[in-house]
């Protein structure tokens, strides 16, 4: 998960990442569409945490699942801590219910 001030290249950095990765053959479509949607959104800021996920090869024999999360710039202003608590509160609980291992 990559967190900062809004303007300091999170997006970024996350795309260096998924551009510079060397994806495993074994990588699924859901995973190469994901970082396919992550790598064409906009780059007029992040407004919503986004994630993508996907299988690179480490080494020869090594695979790693590779999930980056991209997060909405901070504000460090009075009375805007609370929207991004929200949004991350809203995030968690909606990652908490798709992962029921029952």
């Amino acid at each position: 998960m990559v967190a900062g001030a809004r303007g300091t290249g999170k997006t970024s950095l996350i795309k260096l990442f998924l551009d510079t990765s060397d994806f495993s053959s074994s990588a699924t479509l859901e995973q190469k569409d994901s970082v396919a949607a992550f790598m064409s959104k906009s780059r007029k800021g992040t407004r919503a945490i986004q994630k993508a996920s996907v299988e690179i090869a480490e080494a020869r024999y090594d695979r790693i699942l590779l999930t980056l999360i991209d997060t909405p710039g901070l504000r460090f202003e009075e009375g805007e801590e609370l929207a991004l608590e929200r949004s991350v509160y809203a995030t968690s609980c909606v990652c908490s219910i798709g992962t029921n291992s029952w």
